[in-house]
């Protein structure tokens, strides 16, 4: 079904295709054409067999006298601008990487996943009518914004964070011992835990007890004491909403020492 859809040639492509010196070259030239009609993209001399044949068939040439490695690089790229001309694209050039590089660096910001850059990339290049590239191209824009946002924050840290800030930070991983009564266990019995006080403003407590809404008040606090301090630094990096949920939910989700780990690396 789908070959019939995209290999549905216009007159004029198939008009312009007779002109064409070699049956190779003609064919080769139509299933370019069609894959470039599916997916907007050049697929570097890349032929299925299948497609090879039905085009053969269809322009009732001989099957023997069909050689893609004779599809010389030269005739290719000149077939190529064919194409795009036709469909009114433009080529995907240095001005192009630009422009995907700015959607990308925003994306990224906002921490949208990798795979879905690449989805909303391929979109913004099919609305500007620009080819799409290889994949290789795109990852390796994606990889390069992904690690300049990083070094960005990296050097916004490392400029404005105080030292009196990094002492206030590395506290959140000092452990204090905090009594608790294990289930099943004689209540007379205490038991002393070291827990970073990072872990204990992880939990807040949802009981209306007088004592639990004392822990959490006493939590919201030294977290407001926290975020009073680091301000500048915040407003400084000027992370996105996403950004913040991002990085918290990380924080949130990892133990203590492995949050230890990633401030050391």
């Amino acid at each position: 079904v789908e070959r019939k859809k995209f290999f549905d040639f216009p007159t004029t492509i198939l008009g312009l295709v007779e002109d064409f010196k070699t049956p190779t070259n003609k064919v080769c030239f139509l299933v370019t054409f069609a894959y470039f009609k599916a997916k907007k993209k050049f697929f570097f001399r890349k032929f299925h067999p299948t497609d090879i044949s039905w085009v053969t068939q269809k322009l009732q040439l001989p099957i023997n006298q069909i050689d893609t490695t004779n599809y010389a690089k030269v005739t290719y790229f000149r077939h190529q601008k064919i194409i795009l001309e036709f469909f009114g694209f433009k080529e995907f050039d240095q001005q192009s990487e630009n422009l995907i590089k700015g959607s990308i660096s925003f994306m990224v910001k906002s921490q949208v996943k990798p795979k879905q850059i690449l989805l909303e990339v391929i979109s913004l290049l099919i609305r500007e009518k620009i080819e799409i590239p290889s994949y290789n191209q795109l990852a390796n824009v994606v990889v390069e914004q992904i690690n300049f946002h990083k070094k960005e924050l990296i050097n916004l840290i490392e400029v404005h964070l105080t030292e009196d800030n990094r002492q206030l930070l590395d506290s959140l991983l000092d452990k204090d011992p905090c009594n608790t009564n294990p289930p099943n266990i004689n209540p007379q019995r205490q038991f002393q835990i070291e827990r970073a006080k990072l872990t204990m403003l992880k939990k807040f407590s949802h009981s209306t007890k007088p004592s639990k809404i004392k822990t959490n008040i006493a939590d919201l606090q030294v977290l407001q004491k926290l975020y009073q301090e680091l301000k500048p630094v915040i407003y400084a990096i000027n992370l996105s909403v996403e950004s913040m949920r991002y990085y918290a939910n990380i924080v949130i989700k990892s133990e203590s020492f492995q949050v230890s780990r990633r401030a050391d690396e």
